[in-house]
């Protein structure tokens, strides 16, 4: 460890609480409850001296019939006091799990104790009585499991007493390490963040057997550490964001108050009757804005966000909890309103309003224009023409361009209909270029999302009862979605291309999982595969985002990965690995530089062929001076090579990443 203190203390952390049930002095009766054969066998070899003890420094046990007894903490924790005192043929088998549990346990505690007194870090032991002490600490290390059970019992005991904690230091909540014996911790991680109420940064785990590991728990806390007062400003803004909201709900709701039922009846009246607007769709969009402006005036919510301005990007953590960030949830909630609003709208003109999109109900593709046979018109005349949306296949969508007066009025004796096509969202058609004309995310399900690729030159009209026919006819179509005003403000400008454009918020860059391998040059330069269990079962994860105005794409790797790929180059016998670049494995086994894969990997325009480097950029901290150099090389699996690595790559292959999509 590199200063482990320096670091802490850079990171402003200086009070270290370790909280375990093996620190408290007494079990429970949970502790032993799982030992149901043992208590029977207790029970069952109580002899009269036996119960003369027991009554003696358990006044209530003649009271309480036996399988009363192992429900009772004060007598067990008496039986614990006193089971040197007691008949050890009678109290050594019924304690014999439990002891062995914590005395494990108190080697665990040991172990960590010991390696934060070497680096003299101020630290206190605490049991299952930690809220207090964890009120102003900055870093609580926790077992997840509080409890010799190690059951689903002692993990919520955990979950919701430190929930308890954060909730009252909710713009500075403590940084937690949770460590277990248990095989269950990495499968707890989503959970628990989700539980408790942390951000990804500011909780790591650790396994018990892992903290024996040299540079393991240095390594775990650095992480932490560095990214602590960036994680900071982000439980600032989200406290921010939640007191703020619910301020400017209540201010909200009691202007909704100022307004009663005479006020309802002349705004019907005097507006409404004449616009033919419901008065709940109406009100709905009046307070919505009321809603965002009351938002707009907490200063609190502003200065958060100004704090998030100077969120460090250069030296960010790597994903913790498996899976990649669905943004693209967040970017569609953003596009379109939600399905359950379509309900309130009902415009007396049209059975469409503005931004609507279309789609053929489910199960019936297009029927031919053979098929297709329109209902009587009102006058008895001849029959029409095969309506325009016959040719709307089912792949295929239209978004509704009239405005929403004319539809509302029924000015217009036709809608204007915009064709769209829905493409699988794949990494691929993730793009910031404005051409082709898109909605980035349109989801069916989480599980089934489309880009919308809009047809400019593809438009057309469909009259007010046609559209209301295909939309009754059982193969007709039906309203999907409905998007947000300024996104089909924005489609209908285009589409006329006679105003000017209107400026959008950008889409958050798409993510999606890919599968990485990982390889170094043999004697004969040529690649082998590297075996790491981590790569196989976690996949990776692409960004394709933006910069300076071009197309992006970063690869990151989760941090188990990372530590994976660690591990492995510290154990790898370099005898194996060609002399040009077993100079560089030996310097970051010392560095621990490839860490920096965590903060991703830039693949823009990555070929097929061809490696990219990937460079290890590092601020100075303390002693260590700042760095930039290539530490690994990246490229995509295409068509792979079997000659020898080309000379100019082999002191750079620290690790050699091949992404597979």
């Amino acid at each position: 460890m590199n200063n482990l203190k320096a670091i802490l203390q850079a990171g402003n952390i200086r009070e270290v609480v370790i909280v375990d049930d093996a620190n408290d002095i007494v079990p429970t009766a949970k502790d032993l409850a799982a030992d149901t054969i043992k208590w029977q066998q207790f029970i069952e070899d109580i002899k009269e001296e036996d119960e003369k003890q027991l009554e003696s420094i358990y006044p209530r046990y003649n009271e309480l019939r036996a399988d009363e007894l192992p429900d009772q903490d004060e007598f067990i924790a008496l039986l614990w006091r006193e089971r040197t005192r007691l008949r050890q043929t009678l109290i050594t088998p019924l304690l014999e799990r439990y002891q062995g549990d914590k005395d494990q346990d108190l080697r665990y505690i040991k172990t960590l104790t010991d390696i934060l007194d070497k680096e003299d870090i101020r630290h206190e032991l605490v049991g299952r009585a930690f809220e207090q002490k964890a009120l102003t600490a900055d870093l609580v290390i926790i077992d997840l499991f509080m409890g010799s059970a190690q059951d689903e019992e002692s993990y919520l005991f955990t979950i919701n007493s430190l929930k308890r904690v954060i909730e009252r230091r909710p713009s500075n909540p403590p940084l937690v390490l949770l460590m277990s014996r248990s095989g269950r911790l990495e499968a707890k991680r989503k959970e628990f963040r989700d539980g408790v109420g942390l951000f990804e940064s500011g909780f790591r785990i650790i396994r018990k057997v892992e903290l024996a590991e040299d540079g393991k728990l240095g390594r775990t806390l650095t992480r932490l550490a560095t990214h602590y007062s960036d994680s900071l400003k982000l439980a600032v803004f989200l406290n921010a964001w939640k007191t703020g909201l619910g301020r400017a709900c209540s201010r909200t709701a009691d202007l909704i108050r100022t307004l009663d039922l005479p006020d309802y009846a002349q705004i019907q009246q005097l507006l409404l009757a004449d616009e033919e607007e419901p008065t709940g769709n109406y009100l709905v969009d009046v307070f919505d804005r009321v809603l965002l402006h009351e938002i707009e005036r907490e200063a609190g919510i502003i200065d958060a966000a100004i704090g998030l301005n100077s969120l460090s990007i250069t030296t960010y953590p790597p994903p913790y909890v498996v899976g990649s960030k669905d943004l693209q949830a967040l970017v569609y909630r953003s596009i379109f309103q939600n399905n359950e609003r379509l309900r309130l709208v009902s415009h007396a003109g049209s059975p469409v309003g503005f931004g609507d999109v279309l789609r053929r109900k489910p199960a019936h593709p297009a029927p031919s224009p053979a098929q297709v046979t329109e209902p009587a018109a009102a006058d008895a005349g001849p029959p029409p023409p095969t309506h325009p949306l016959a040719g709307i296949g089912a792949d295929d969508v239209v978004v509704v361009m009239t405005p929403a007066c004319d539809l509302q009025h029924a000015l217009t004796k036709r809608c204007l209909l915009l064709k769209g096509t829905l493409v699988p969202l794949k990494p691929e058609n993730w793009t910031y270029k404005s051409d082709p004309i898109r909605t980035p995310v349109y989801e069916v399900t989480p599980d089934e999302r489309y880009m919308i690729k809009w047809d400019m030159k593809d438009f057309e009209t469909i009259s007010h009862a046609d559209l209301k026919a295909v939309l009754a006819a059982p193969m007709g179509f039906q309203v999907v979605a409905r998007l947000r005003e300024a996104q089909a403000l924005e489609l209908q400008q285009k589409l006329l291309s006679t105003f000017g454009r209107v400026g959008l918020l950008n889409p958050l860059p798409g993510t999606f999982a890919v599968k990485v391998e990982a390889y170094l040059p043999d004697l004969e330069k040529k690649l082998f595969k590297l075996t790491i269990p981590a790569l196989a079962e976690h996949p990776a994860v692409t960004i394709t985002g933006r910069k300076a105005n071009k197309s992006a794409v970063s690869l990151v790797l989760c941090e188990d990965v990372c530590e994976a790929i660690c591990s492995f180059i510290q154990t790898l016998d370099l005898a194996t690995i060609h002399p040009g670049t077993r100079a560089l494995i030996a310097e970051l086994r010392s560095t621990g530089e490839l860490l920096m894969l965590e903060r991703g990997a830039d693949i823009t325009d990555l070929k097929d062929s061809g490696f990219k480097d990937i460079i290890s950029s590092r601020p100075a901290i303390g002693e260590q001076p700042a760095i930039s150099r290539t530490i690994a090389l990246v490229r995509r699996r295409g068509s792979w090579i079997e000659e020898p690595l080309n000379n100019s790559f082999v002191g750079k292959a620290g690790v050699i990443l091949v992404v597979a999509e």
